[in-house]
């Protein structure tokens, strides 16, 4: 892979790790209620807070492998088969592990 494009890709990669590092530090600001309903509600927000932020910590770690990766001339190779992934599916999910037909499967 070319300087351009491992550049442009550590970009993405940076970006997404900053987006997803800010879900997991947001807090969850809520109050208990008396109200049955209030409760319930307050409930699965925290809850689907709770989900978020456990899915952002496994993105960062995968980005965290994928910027490993980079730093020791392995990225972009898919982890099943050694070849390279595919470009496109690099711009789309820059910290793939997978080429296209692994993933597939």
């Amino acid at each position: 892979m070319n300087k351009k494009f491992m550049k442009l890709c550590k970009n993405k990669l940076e970006k997404l790790r900053n987006k997803y590092s800010n879900r997991v530090s947001k807090k969850t600001n809520y109050q208990h209620s008396n109200k049955e309903f209030e409760r319930e509600i307050t409930e699965q927000y925290i809850y689907s807070s709770s989900y978020i932020r456990n899915e952002a910590e496994k993105i960062i770690n995968e980005i965290d492998r994928a910027l490993i990766k980079m730093s020791k001339g392995l990225y972009g190779m898919c982890e099943n088969t050694g070849r390279l992934i595919e470009p496109k599916r690099l711009i789309a999910i820059p910290y793939a592990r997978y080429c296209n037909k692994i993933e597939e499967e």
